[in-house]
C-alpha cells in the first residue's frame, strides 16, 4: 500500500500589539520559490529539513536548526536541495522595529546590515523559538522579547557600516513608480504607463527600478498582487473576489500566480488561516 505524501501547510499570523509584526509557520514545504523580495527584515529559522537560498549570485545552504536573516528588498529565491520537504518559522520584521533595536544595541539609529545570512547559532534559536511560542500563546510581552532578541542578534551579526536602502519615497521617481503600483494594483499597468506617470524613459526606468529595487516593475506589481491578496483572504473575502479585486484574468490565473509565490493555492491557505 502506498503512503501519500505529506500535505504543505503554511500560516499567517500577525502580533496583536504590533500588527505589522508577522509570523509565518511553514509545514513540509517542498515548493521551489521564484526570486522576489520582502519589503521587511526576515528573521526565520528551520526547525525541519534544509533549505537552499540563492542571493547575490551565492548560494547559502541552510539545514535545520539553522537561523536566517533576509534584508529588507534583498532580492532572492528558494529551493530544496531533495525532494524532503522542511519546516520553518519566520517573523517579518518592520525597518522601524530594527531600526529602535540597533539603536539600543549601538546608539545609532540605523538599519542594521547582516553580512552573513546563515545564523548557526544555538542560543539565537532558542531564544527565536522562545518569542514565537510567547506570540502564539497570545501574551502581552512579545514587543520587549523580540527587542531583547534583535539587540542580542545585531551586537553579534551586524556590521559596523549601515544597511542601505532604495529611496521609495515620493520625491524619488522609483517611490513614485512603487506607490503607483501598490494603489493600483488591480489594473492592468504597462511599462510605458509607468513611463509616461514619471516621465522617465521605459527602458531607463526599468532597469533603474530592477537595479534599486532589485526586481523589475512587472514582478512588483504581480508581488504586490500577492502580498494584498493574503490580507484580503485573511479578512474573509472569497477567492473569487480577490481575483477580480486585484485584476487577475480569472480565478485559474490567480490560484496559479498565488501558489508560486506563496507555495500552496489559496483554497488551502484560507482553511489553514481562518479565524
Amino acid at each position: 500500500m502506498l503512503s501519500s505524501s505529506p500535505v504543505s501547510n503554511i500560516k499567517l499570523e500577525f502580533s496583536r500589539d504590533e500588527p505589522l509584526i508577522g509570523f509565518l509557520h511553514g509545514t513540509n514545504v517542498c515548493h521551489t520559490f521564484p526570486l522576489h523580495i520582502h519589503h521587511s527584515y526576515i528573521l526565520g529559522i528551520l526547525t525541519g529539513g534544509k533549505r537552499i537560498i540563492h542571493v547575490d549570485d551565492r548560494y547559502v545552504n541552510l539545514a535545520a536548526p539553522d537561523c536566517f536573516i533576509i534584508h529588507p528588498f534583498q532580492p532572492h529565491s528558494c529551493q530544496k536541495p531533495d525532494r524532503e520537504g522542511h519546516d520553518y518559522r519566520v517573523v517579518s520584521i518592520p525597518s522601524r522595529v530594527m531600526r529602535e533595536a540597533n539603536f539600543s544595541a549601538t546608539g545609532r539609529y540605523e538599519l542594521p546590515a547582516f553580512p552573513t545570512m546563515r545564523i548557526e547559532d544555538q542560543a539565537i534559536a532558542c531564544r527565536l523559538l522562545e518569542f514565537i511560542e510567547i506570540q502564539e500563546g497570545r501574551k502581552n510581552r512579545v514587543r520587549p522579547v523580540l527587542h531583547g532578541l534583535l539587540i542580542d542578534v545585531i551586537q553579534r551579526y551586524a556590521n559596523p557600516e549601515p544597511l542601505n536602502l532604495p529611496d521609495l519615497s515620493t520625491s524619488s521617481y522609483i517611490g513614485q513608480v512603487c506607490k503607483y503600483l501598490e494603489k493600483n494594483a488591480g489594473q492592468s499597468i504597462a511599462l510605458n504607463e509607468l513611463s509616461r506617470q514619471v516621465n522617465i524613459n521605459q527602458f531607463h526606468l526599468n532597469r533603474s527600478f530592477r537595479e534599486r529595487v532589485g526586481i523589475p516593475p512587472h514582478a512588483y506589481l504581480i508581488q504586490t498582487r500577492i502580498r494584498q491578496s493574503l490580507q484580503l483572504l485573511i479578512q474573509g473575502e472569497s477567492i473569487c473576489e480577490v481575483a477580480y479585486r486585484l485584476g487577475f484574468s480569472d480565478q485559474s490565473h490567480f490560484t496559479r500566480i498565488f501558489k508560486e509565490y506563496v507555495g500552496i493555492s489559496p483554497g488551502r491557505f484560507l482553511g489553514m488561516n481562518r479565524t
